[in-house]
């Protein structure tokens, strides 16, 4: 898997230790919300599309894209890592890596703290 690609990232490495402690066990409580993320991905891909915003082809890729890495998450495929940053990098990171430049146009519309609470609730 390639480096992931951090929201904050400035291009300058991160120290192991840092990132230990300013995230420490954050990964684990992330691993158990992708079902949860995926789901409130899908469902904000789905409104993209009847908007307009997103075509029905990059709509498939999305959908089918999430909902083959939720099940292989499910499977025990992979998990969500401490050098993910969150649950939400996790996942855009392995969406970006299968369908390419689609996986980016659905957060039009969408802020992370949206991502977050909607995959909190859900949980």
């Amino acid at each position: 898997m390639n480096a992931v690609a951090r929201l904050w990232d400035k291009g300058e490495p991160l120290d192991d230790a840092v990132l230990r402690f300013t995230a420490g066990g954050d990964h684990l409580l992330d691993d158990r919300l992708v079902p949860h993320d995926v789901r409130a991905s899908v469902a904000h891909a789905r409104m993209l599309r009847r908007q307009g915003l997103l075509t029905e082809a990059d709509f498939e890729a999305i959908r089918a894209g999430l909902e083959a890495l939720a099940a292989e998450h499910a499977a025990g495929g992979w998990r969500v890592r401490l050098e993910d940053e969150d649950v939400h990098t996790a996942l855009e990171t392995r969406l970006r890596e299968r369908i390419g430049e689609a996986a980016e146009r659905i957060h039009a519309g969408r802020s992370r703290n949206d991502q977050v609470l909607a995959a909190l609730r859900l949980w």
